[in-house]
């Protein structure tokens, strides 16, 4: 008698709640990204933080606000290195006065202020990590383990948003502010991988957003 192989089949992958990539809410027209490529950027870190996963994981690890920044900071500078190699990044030890945080207020309605925080930049180019969103998000799926006997499961993802606005230093001039986001499996619980993963995809898609000239495709 033939003894009978039951080969687990995948019938279907779906993702519920993935992450947001790039959702633009201000570009300027007349920015000229071949200086961007060739410049200094100033990295500034996180503002604001919204938590409605991986709370425990991300205050265990980051419950110091500078090992964030840091995070962010350090993979800014890879994400620039890999894809636009000629870019600068540069950690500004100034802090954002808290006036400024934010929305950023324009320069009419602070100018001595704004006009003084900026001054104070050596560099040509500004960006600042204005929000940081962390939240999870699921892959589900079913399969066949023989004789039409079906199961299901789901894989979760962190997934990490950024809000991030770029700034023109000497005009004094927000050029773009945006949305970026990425995300990463846990694997085997590995929820601090996930989450470092997670920030370092959005850093990611927020550097290719800028190599792509401000393109989403």
């Amino acid at each position: 008698m033939k003894k009978l192989l039951f080969i687990p089949v995948l019938l279907l992958v779906y993702s519920c709640s993935p992450a947001l990539k790039i959702q633009d809410t201000y570009h300027a027209s007349d920015i000229d990204f071949k200086n961007i490529k060739n410049s200094k950027i100033a990295i500034f870190g996180v503002n604001s933080i919204t938590l409605t996963e991986f709370v425990n994981t991300f205050n265990d690890e980051y419950s110091d606000t500078a090992k964030l920044n840091n995070k962010i900071l350090s993979t800014f500078s890879k994400k620039f290195k890999m894809l636009i190699p000629s870019v600068i990044p540069v950690e500004e030890s100034e802090k954002i006065p808290a006036l400024l945080a934010g929305e950023f207020s324009f320069k009419e309605n602070n100018s001595e202020d704004v006009s003084k925080f900026f001054d104070g930049l050596e560099t040509d180019y500004l960006i600042f990590v204005n929000n940081i969103s962390v939240g999870n998000s699921y892959n589900s799926y079913m399969y066949s383990t023989g004789y039409g006997t079906f199961n299901s499961g789901a894989t979760e993802n962190c997934v990490v948003n950024m809000e991030i606005e770029l700034w023109n230093v000497p005009q004094q001039k927000r050029l773009m502010k945006f949305w970026a986001g990425g995300d990463k499996p846990v694997v085997l619980f590995s929820y601090l991988s996930a989450l470092n993963g997670a920030i370092e995809n959005s850093v990611g898609t927020a550097v290719k957003y800028l190599k792509n000239n401000g393109s989403i495709d």
